[in-house]
């Protein structure tokens, strides 16, 4: 008898996985592309050529972001870089990337504003909780005011994300 119940419980857990299984299965069949033929093994072929593809698509994409310098997303650590444009116009290429933040727009400007810089273009692009901003900010000759701004924008990222704590930054140079 007890042979019985335990021969019992490991069909019962045995048709479990295969259920567990074949969910799985389904899984794949429902977002995989063009899938034509629909038994498991032909499945699972099409989910390796499927994610290798991917990677290697992946791979591409950082290969070209590393040619051309710079990415066009947002960096997992915070980053800042300051560069001249054109020194005659006082013109910076400013890069940045940090956590997307309520206010963060009215702090950029706000630190902007606390050198006298004048933003002339900007690019965006919010990615997963985090953001890489492009500006181009006009206003700038010398060395002072581009280590004013640096602070200034330091102050803005390395800041900790908590709600309502953008009214509070201060900037003092």
């Amino acid at each position: 008898e007890a042979k019985e119940l335990a021969a019992k419980k490991h069909s019962e857990a045995e048709r479990r996985r295969r259920l567990r299984i074949n969910d799985q299965y389904d899984n794949l069949r429902k977002i995989l592309p063009n899938l034509v033929k629909v038994d498991k093994a032909s499945v699972l072929a099409k989910t390796i050529k499927t994610v290798r593809e991917l990677q290697r698509t992946v791979r591409e994409q950082k290969a070209l972001c590393q040619v051309h310098e710079e990415c066009v997303f947002p960096s997992e650590a915070n980053e800042l870089s300051l560069r001249n444009c054109n020194r005659d116009r006082g013109m910076l290429k400013v890069t940045l990337s940090c956590e997307d933040q309520p206010e963060l727009m009215s702090d950029l400007s706000r630190a902007l504003r606390s050198v006298k810089g004048r933003l002339v273009r900007a690019e965006m692009v919010p990615v997963g909780g985090r953001i890489k901003c492009v500006l181009w900010v006009q206003g700038f000759k010398g060395n002072e005011g581009m280590v004013m701004l640096k602070r200034a924008l330091n102050l803005v990222i390395d800041r900790p994300v908590s709600p309502g704590n953008s009214s509070k930054l201060r900037f003092y140079h």
